[in-house]
């Protein structure tokens, strides 16, 4: 590796990802992944992994070929990431990496590879205790939204959805008004790899929930940003994490 630190940002680290010779191996597993139909989120991950490893640590070895690669390189890139990033991370990439190579080993019939990570098992991961917002934090936090206004309902049925179902981020601005059902008070959720599920809401949100839908004019609960494979409507994305903080 080379010997010149990356730059530091924030909790992270600056991320050099041109792969140079070893991008046209992956931009063939990019179409492998596209046509599994894997999330966009997914092959980012698993993409950007690869790009690093190769940029960061294989081209500044000397490498110029992924069959060059064994369980020893792999290994050292492992250790490298633990010393700058948190287990769950470190573990995260690990197995971006491990799907590269199981994909990479068989992408060619004919042509056998051997798979430097057949062996290897990924960094355990530390138990830690995740802070939550006590309740009383979520009740001042709701109570900013009390009073009229399109902008304090929606923001109250947002906050409320986290609060009683527990929803990522991205399942909860990828809601649109037909998802939601105030009368039952559910709302069906697309999580990753496009499963849905039913997420019960708690008992203040129908009303709320009815009045951000019927909002000022023809306004539904997410604005009026429009998806461009259907046409429903949604929240975008920074409306919905905007009211509270991260976990």
């Amino acid at each position: 590796m080379s010997g010149e630190s990356p730059k530091k940002i924030g909790r992270g680290y600056e991320r050099n990802l041109d792969a140079g010779q070893f991008q046209s191996m992956i931009d063939s597993w990019d179409l492998h992944l596209r046509a599994e139909k894997k999330s966009a989120k997914t092959i980012r991950t698993y993409l950007e992994a690869a790009q690093w490893f190769a940029a960061e640590y294989l081209i500044s070895a000397g490498f110029t070929d992924w069959d060059e690669v064994r369980a020893k390189q792999v290994q050292e890139w492992t250790v490298t990431l633990l010393g700058r990033y948190s287990d769950s991370y470190a573990n995260n990439q690990f197995r971006a990496l491990q799907q590269f190579f199981k994909w990479h080993a068989t992408e060619d019939p004919d042509e056998r590879r051997p798979n430097p990570m057949a062996g290897l098992k990924p960094p355990k991961i530390g138990d830690k205790l995740v802070p939550v917002f006590t309740d009383d934090e979520l009740a001042a936090l709701l109570g900013t939204c009390k009073g009229g206004g399109f902008q304090n309902r929606r923001d109250y049925a947002v906050i409320s959805m986290f609060k009683d179902t527990g929803a990522r981020l991205s399942e909860l601005a990828g809601l649109t008004t037909d998802d939601i059902s105030p009368r039952d008070r559910e709302a069906v959720v697309t999580g990753k790899g496009d499963k849905q599920r039913n997420g019960p809401r708690g008992r203040p949100l129908p009303a709320r929930a009815r009045q951000a839908q019927n909002g000022p004019g023809e306004r539904p609960v997410a604005g009026s940003a429009r998806r461009p494979d259907d046409g429903q409507r949604r929240l975008p994305d920074d409306r919905a994490a905007r009211p509270g903080r991260r976990r």
